[in-house]
């Protein structure tokens, strides 16, 4: 039996247990194209216990932002490894991704677009979730700005907007707020969607913890923290 050190963060404190022979068969039952999916039915597998810690009530992986479902997939994975802790990805390295800033501030107001004051939120793992089960919902957009539009959706509000529906408690209503609104955000003129896009991107970057994430065809992936030793770049990861 494998023994898992705690994961300690500003938001909770992780015991892992190794994966069942159980929870690997349901594991492989879920569609390569539900990613998200399976990253909560895996997380919530290996959770032996959880503590939330100060004001936070984080107690399952819909609840973790998606920088800390991606940290408590790498905890796992480096105690299981049978390379070594910091195993590989890629040309790279598990540690070529890994930042060491923690969860700070749940929101960042950023400005103006369309006469509307816009901030942004971290992506949880129920709206990240969401956006996968609506891939194809959105005609006429491709897979890569479907996440894109996604997270921008769900993650950017106006100041004098009402609170959307809860993605855990209320996820049919949630579906159909967030399909909605990307409806609404690709109509908009290209010019105050450009300047929106870059409030999202500069309001993602301010957010920042344990890693930088984008998107790409197949949903969320792991930008590296920076250049590999002797000046080689590294690909985005996926794990």
């Amino acid at each position: 039996m494998i023994n898992f050190s705690p994961l300690i963060t500003r938001r909770f404190n992780l015991k892992l247990k190794e994966l069942s022979i159980g929870g690997a068969i349901a594991l492989a039952q879920i569609p390569d194209a539900l990613k998200e999916s399976a990253t909560t039915e895996f997380i919530d597998q290996v959770i032996d216990s959880i503590d939330s810690q100060g004001a936070h009530n984080i107690k399952n992986a819909r609840q973790m932002t998606a920088q800390e479902r991606l940290l408590v997939v790498g905890h796992y994975i480096a105690h299981v490894s049978e390379s070594e802790p910091d195993f590989p990805l890629g040309d790279g390295h598990y540690s070529d991704y890994l930042q060491s800033t923690d969860f700070e501030k749940s929101h960042e107001k950023l400005g103006v677009v369309g006469g509307d004051n816009w901030g942004i939120s971290h992506l949880t793992g129920a709206q990240a979730e969401t956006i996968e089960r609506l891939v194809g919902e959105v005609p006429n957009i491709s897979a890569r700005f479907h996440w894109l539009l996604g997270c921008i959706a769900t993650q950017m509000s106006m100041d004098s907007e009402e609170e959307s529906p809860d993605p855990i408690d209320s996820v049919v209503a949630y579906t159909h707020w967030l399909k909605n609104r990307m409806q609404v955000i690709a109509a908009f003129p290209e010019s105050q969607f450009v300047e929106l896009l870059t409030l999202f991107i500069e309001g993602r970057s301010k957010l920042e913890h344990f890693f930088s994430i984008d998107v790409d065809d197949f949903g969320l992936i792991v930008l590296p923290s920076g250049e590999k030793e002797g000046g080689a770049s590294l690909s985005p990861a996926r794990f």
